[in-house]
């Protein structure tokens, strides 16, 4: 009897899971990259060390391009004046510059910037594909080594180095890890 029960019950789970794969499924075009929309496995997840004056404007530039989500901003200081022209910078000034945009963009609130005060932090976390080292010239290296090692791809501001075996130490690692590295 038992048997029975089970294999009316391995039945009918069978054809209910059979009707279910051929049910209509409603998916948004931009989960699926058309109607010119990029599919969120094609967008790069990008986080950026370094929250001062050039992150900035390079962040604002980032936040225009579809192919790249900025999630996640670095930096020691929280937010502060002493920015060019006595602006407001700092971490938390440039994760609120993100939100705001992608909220405008989205039509709808959007909270998902994180923050982190330690760069190791953002080399360490699985779900970033790129860094952007955007910090103060004396610190380029470090970061853009650790990133190459983590796997991560890596845009970094120039000056990229501050000697010649700084700049040699970047580019091997660089190409010992096979990443994408870019400095203009």
């Amino acid at each position: 009897m038992q048997s029975s029960t089970r294999r009316k019950f391995l039945k009918n789970l069978s054809l209910t899971t059979s009707g279910l794969i051929w049910a209509p499924t409603i998916i948004p075009a931009s989960a699926l990259g058309r109607d010119g929309h990029i599919a969120p496995s094609d967008r790069i997840n990008l986080a950026c060390i370094g929250a001062g004056n050039q992150a900035e404007n390079d962040v604002k530039g980032f936040l225009k391009d579809g192919r790249v989500q900025v999630t996640t901003i670095c930096d020691v200081n929280n937010q502060s004046t002493g920015y060019w022209n006595g602006k407001v910078g700092g971490r938390e000034y440039i994760q609120n510059l993100v939100n705001e945009s992608y909220s405008t963009q989205r039509g709808k609130r959007f909270r998902g910037c994180r923050g982190f005060e330690d760069f190791r932090d953002v080399i360490g976390s699985k779900d970033i594909d790129a860094v952007e080292v955007v910090t103060p010239d004396h610190w380029h290296a470090i970061p853009v080594m650790m990133a190459a090692a983590a796997g991560k791809d890596i845009y970094c501001q120039k000056p990229l180095a501050l000697t010649i075996r700084e700049g040699r130490d970047i580019s091997d690692t660089v190409k010992k890890h096979g990443v994408i590295f870019s400095n203009r």
